[in-house]
């Protein structure tokens, strides 16, 4: 029985994580027999509070019953969500568990915060301006890319949020729904149901959209139907994972979609990292590879565009991130 002290411990961690903008929460027991819970903020894990394992194990299990996560199944990952509500907010949390070796099991809890929400589309004033006008498209592709915790669903839905606040039909496919967005009209992957990305996006072309939001690009199935929204006379939005724009094209023709689908379908690719600026913010740097340029690099092997690269040795040069910040991602 899980005593109302854990509860007041676990709100406690939570509330402190809100509090400092954290984006997730590591709770692992240590074989020494007790342990810190770890808080990432601004992409750095620092150390929060030391607990036993006893309290560890007890606030796992807590988060999963919270979560609908199967408290007796420890030999496997397992992930769920609940919505946690402090201050007159919803905060959409998810869970995820993974068995360890020795002990038996930690976890991970992602805050999807809106630490975005009044973060420019780029730090570049041209690239911010030409994705605020994508809004103003009424067809073709829009593909966000960057790795996890580069800000590119959050880049997405608020392109798609602006959609919406235009009159604008816009309908989701994800998997999961990770935050419920009043504007949007969301439909979940449910493979159990029957519900699949594939059948989903057939469905939603009946229902008079005018713009569709699809999760992530995994596969060929997904990225088939993707192409055939955009050529039906929608707006579409997705994400795909790939190092930058010319990887998004290699990728998409590893998934054997046509170089003829790609140039006609899409409007720009948007590779994107998120990173801590010298004023103490976060901010977007941004690639944007538009339709000229992707008709360029598919018809000649070659690209007259700044690459990622590039941007990071622009934002340095304007002292809008530190070397440091540059070097860690690589540039």
């Amino acid at each position: 029985m899980i005593t109302i002290d854990i509860k007041d411990l676990m709100n406690k961690i939570l509330k402190d994580a809100i509090a400092i903008k954290a984006s997730d929460i590591h709770i692992y027991p240590h074989t020494s027999g007790e342990s810190f819970i770890r808080l990432r903020v601004k992409g750095h894990l620092s150390e929060y509070e030391k607990f036993s394992n006893r309290e560890i194990e007890a606030i796992i299990s807590l988060l999963k019953f919270n979560s609908n996560i199967d408290i007796s199944r420890n030999k496997e990952p397992q992930s769920g969500r609940f919505v946690y509500k402090h201050n007159d907010k919803d905060y959409y949390l998810r869970v995820s568990t993974l068995p360890l070796s020795e002990l038996n099991e930690g976890c991970v809890v992602r805050i999807f915060i809106n630490e975005l929400e009044d973060v420019e589309y780029s730090i570049f004033d041209e690239d911010s301006q030409y994705i605020n006008d994508l809004s103003k498209r009424a067809y073709g592709l829009v593909l966000f890319s960057g790795p996890t915790g580069s800000g590119k669903s959050t880049s997405m839905y608020k392109l798609a949020s602006m959609l919406a606040s235009k009159n604008k039909q816009v309908i989701t496919v994800e998997d999961p729904v990770e935050k419920k967005i009043p504007s949007l009209i969301q439909m979940q992957v449910n493979e159990k149901a029957g519900i699949t990305y594939d059948n989903a996006l057939k469905s939603i072309l009946r229902c008079d959209p005018d713009a569709m939001v699809i999760g992530e690009i995994r596969d060929y199935k997904t990225a088939s139907q993707v192409i055939t929204s955009s050529f039906s006379g929608h707006l579409v939005l997705s994400t795909i994972h790939a190092e930058d724009s010319i990887g998004v094209i290699n990728r998409l023709r590893d998934l054997n979609l046509s170089l003829e689908d790609i140039k006609q379908t899409i409007i720009c690719i948007i590779s994107q990292r998120l990173v801590n600026l010298t004023n103490g913010k976060r901010g977007l740097v941004t690639e944007i590879l538009k339709r000229g340029n992707i008709h360029e690099y598919i018809d000649n092997d070659k690209i007259h565009n700044l690459s990622l690269e590039k941007k990071f040795e622009l934002a340095y040069e304007k002292g809008l991130i530190s070397a440091d910040e540059k070097e860690k991602w690589g540039y």
